[in-house]
């Protein structure tokens, strides 16, 4: 991998955090002295080369998936400490009671 995709990849994930164009994440970096002249330079030619790198289209977004467990963390953590019922656990993770039964005596 050359060193100026590594820049981009970053570049891009930067962006992704920050909302900032690609173009003024690159411009900043030139002005630290992160990337060198010439690599701004190969940028800009790689960005104007494709309309789709122009629009920024598809770069710096999550390809995985994410789900949140902290709902049944919670849970599994009023049943152990017998603040609410295995039965009310089950109706609040819309699931019949015998298969959060399983699922929580799996854990």
């Amino acid at each position: 991998m050359k060193s100026w995709e590594i820049y981009f990849q970053s570049f891009a994930s930067g962006s992704n955090l920050t909302s900032l164009p690609l173009i003024t994440l690159s411009l900043g970096a030139r002005a630290l002295n992160i990337i060198s002249n010439d690599q701004f330079t190969r940028f800009r030619i790689w960005v104007n080369g494709n309309e789709k790198h122009k629009k920024e289209i598809g770069f710096g977004e999550y390809k995985g998936t994410e789900h949140s467990s902290r709902f049944k963390q919670l849970l599994y953590r009023a049943i152990a400490e017998e603040i609410i019922s295995m039965s009310e656990v089950a109706s609040l993770s819309n699931v019949k009671l015998a298969q959060f039964r399983d699922e929580f005596m799996a854990i």
